[in-house]
């Protein structure tokens, strides 16, 4: 009698426990919606009563798991999600996370609660992959055997790919002319460069501009430069799934992989876009691929295999300058991959030597187009003059306070007038009003500033690169990202580039999407175009890794993390900015669903599924 007792009493415990947790999480999250606005939607509605169901089954179900491997993973990717949640909610809607410690208090708590919701939530996603793991085990191809089946599906993706980028190609003819191409373009038409953008990007597309123009038709000429870029989009593309058909991948995945590049919005629009961003992702993600077989197959040492890779990681360097950081970064990480000495001394020669290369052909472009090389400092200077801008614009009353000198010392540093040109999502204004001459006392007086005002230098950070890392953001809000856009800037000097529309069909889905920045209001789309989902896509990777101790496979993925967080110390968040690792995602999923081992091959479970490793 007494055991049912105590049978009973637990039961009402862990009831009672899941009914308080889940009011907590419930509150917690009307706290959030409140914040944004949202209170009579959620907070008065039925949606707390259609939630609180799922909300207590995932806290059953999280409790009664036995991995306790699993749990701790979860609970440090849930504690990361809902603070972001939670923190990015606090700078989104109010721009401050330091009012006051009451407001402290309630954001710290608030993120407790949501962790009851975002740790289960994890959880159940990560055991979700491990499923798919065990799917792809047992629906894995063969590799192919012979170098001509190799390269007749290469040229059959190639040409697929491309074909379908060009239905855009002739709705946008002859050039989707947005960003920084008008800049570039008057760059080239009055002889004036600058290294801010790549010189060669500027160049590919200056000259047949120009070559177009003198023989009758500019628009035509621009036409010669999208139509390669679609090429090699195509193109890396294309290596991407001859890698996946080497590797094994299940014949559903890479269809899948497949009418993604080809159909997918996003690398049909960027494929026609004028931007360096698109050429810089593909030479990324063939380097990538690169330096994945160098590690995993151990085949470095071949001419091809070396050429390919320091080719690659030129070509990748020299359209966009902070890729050299990544690679520096992930340097050590690659050679605790790879295996073997004389394997370790070849790829870092191989890698030292891209680099080396890469700064050389830069340096060349400029001393040939004779350019204005300046853009060094001010990008250095973006994060410590974004925050000193911050604290200038937000508590001038406190710095008179704590000392008068102290505005007026940071006030000899910029343009005057800088404080009211201050953006918490953009540090352009503020790199452009800086002027620095004497670095030493910049650099103290940074500090200086910092010790008194830890909080703002903290916020302003944040703030800078909230789109990368809070899913509320929207990817094309101007306050805090830059999307995907479909119009056509005039040049203003020099012929105009004329758009024609060869396919209205195509435009009538683009329009209302790129045009009018429409696509966030579709569902599942709009999160496809977020650049928080690919940062989240990472950090669900990197967990898995470390639950499953796969550690050479996440060191193996050092390169796009390590750029990936180079972009925090950019100017703003733009989802071009880091297209590179949004075209990584099928790597990814091999590299977290592939059972491991030096092909990503075992023998699959026959008798559990009845299937057996099939030819690709």
């Amino acid at each position: 009698m007494n055991g049912l007792q105590k049978s009973g009493s637990h039961r009402h415990a862990k009831a009672a426990a899941v009914g308080i947790s889940t009011f907590l999480c419930l509150s917690a999250i009307a706290y959030v919606s409140e914040i944004r606005g949202l209170s009579d939607g959620f907070g008065r509605g039925i949606a707390p009563v259609l939630l609180a169901g799922p909300v207590a089954y995932l806290l059953v179900w999280f409790w009664r798991l036995s991995d306790g491997r699993l749990r701790a993973v979860s609970c440090v990717g849930g504690a990361l999600l809902s603070l972001s949640y939670v923190c990015g909610t606090c700078l989104h809607y109010q721009n401050d996370l330091f009012q006051n410690p009451k407001q402290e208090i309630a954001w710290i708590l608030a993120s407790a609660g949501v962790c009851l919701l975002t740790v289960p939530l994890f959880a159940f996603l990560l055991a979700g992959i491990g499923r798919l793991s065990d799917w792809w085990t047992n629906h894995q191809c063969s590799p192919p055997e012979k170098k001509e089946t190799v390269r007749r599906c290469f040229f059959r993706y190639w040409i697929g790919i491309f074909v379908c980028y060009v239905p855009v190609f002739l709705a946008q003819w002859p050039v989707n002319f947005v960003y920084d191409a008008k800049d570039q373009l008057l760059e080239v038409i009055c002889h004036g460069y600058q290294n801010h953008h790549p010189i060669l990007h500027t160049l590919l597309m200056g000259i047949p501009y120009l070559i177009g123009s003198r023989l009758g038709s500019a628009s035509v000429g621009i036409s010669v430069y999208t139509l390669f870029q679609m090429m090699i989009l195509s193109l890396a593309f294309a290596r991407l799934l001859c890698y996946l058909a080497r590797e094994g991948a299940p014949r559903a995945f890479r269809l899948t992989v497949f009418w993604v590049c080809a159909l997918f919005p996003m690398n049909s629009v960027f494929s026609i876009t004028a931007t360096k961003d698109v050429l810089f992702a593909a030479f990324f993600l063939m380097f990538f691929l690169q330096v994945l077989q160098a590690c995993r197959f151990e085949d470095l040492l071949t001419f091809r295999r070396l050429f390919a890779l320091v080719g690659t990681g030129v070509l990748m360097i020299l359209f966009r300058r902070n890729a050299i950081y990544a690679v520096v970064a992930a340097i050590p990480f690659l050679l605790a991959a790879i295996k073997g000495k004389k394997q370790k001394i070849t790829l870092l020669a191989a890698l030292m030597g891209a680099i080396l290369l890469a700064s050389a052909g830069n340096r060349a472009l400029i001393r040939l187009v004779q350019a204005k090389d300046e853009e060094g400092v001010r990008e250095a200077l973006s994060v410590p003059t974004q925050q000193l801008g911050r604290v200038a614009a937000y508590r001038r009353d406190d710095l008179d306070a704590l000392d008068p000198a102290l505005y007026s010392e940071i006030v000899g540093y910029f343009t005057p007038g800088f404080e009211s040109q201050y953006n918490p999502y953009l540090s352009d204004p503020m790199k452009g009003a800086v002027h620095v001459s004497d670095w030493p006392s910049f650099i103290k007086l940074w500090g200086r500033v910092g010790l008194h005002f830890p909080g703002e230098y903290v916020e302003s950070v944040l703030t800078n690169t909230l789109g990368y890392w809070y899913m509320g953001d929207t990817a094309y809000a101007g306050a805090a990202g830059d999307g995907i856009s479909i119009y056509h800037r005039l040049i203003g000097v020099g012929e105009e580039i004329v758009k024609r529309d060869f396919c209205p069909p195509v435009n009538w889905v683009l329009d209302p999407l790129f045009y009018r920045l429409h696509y966030d209001k579709v569902p599942i789309l709009g999160f496809l175009f977020r650049s928080s989902t690919y940062f989240w896509m990472m950090v669900v990777f990197a967990l898995y890794m470390i639950y499953r101790r796969r550690y050479r496979e996440l060191f193996l993925t050092a390169v796009p993390v390590f750029y990936f967080l180079s972009c925090f110390l950019g100017p703003w968040v733009a989802l071009r900015y880091i297209y590179c690792d949004a075209v990584c995602w099928p790597v990814l999923a091999l590299l977290c669903l592939s059972p491991g081992g030096e092909r990503g091959l075992r023998e699959p479970d026959t008798k559990k599924s009845g299937t057996a490793s099939q030819p690709c």
